[in-house]
């Protein structure tokens, strides 16, 4: 015995309209979108998955967006994510990126503020 993991319905409505849905009884949460081997990592070699699988709908590994078949879309489910990953890894931004943050901050702490209406009138009138 085992669990049932998909339901897949076929239908047609009233007006003569085809569709498909696909349920997911046993969603797994711990997949990040692109990663077609469960390693975590969008790599290369879930490209491989999705290469080996395109236009599949029985091997539906590389199927990211879950439509029930494997196709163009799910490439760009992949592209999107390609180099994230869940592997302990962290993107460090590269220091002249962190030096333009800082200038920009800075810049924005010392520019110059408008004078309130009252001193600039009292300054005015101390001049004529």
């Amino acid at each position: 015995y085992g669990y049932i993991e998909q339901v897949h319905f076929d239908f047609t409505d009233a007006a003569g309209m085809n569709g498909m849905m696909l349920l997911d009884l046993n969603p797994d949460y711990d997949r990040i979108a692109g990663d077609f081997n469960g390693d975590r990592k969008i790599s290369d070699a879930d490209f491989v998955i999705w290469a080996d699988t395109y236009r599949s709908t029985t091997d539906l590994r590389a199927d990211g967006n879950h439509d029930g078949q494997v196709t163009d879309a799910d490439y760009t489910l992949w592209a999107d994510y390609y180099g994230y990953g869940l592997d302990g890894s962290v993107a460090v931004p590269e220091p002249a990126t962190l030096a333009l943050l800082a200038l920009g901050a800075v810049l924005l702490l010392i520019r110059r503020r408008p004078r309130p209406f009252a001193a600039s009138r009292k300054r005015k009138k101390s001049t004529e």
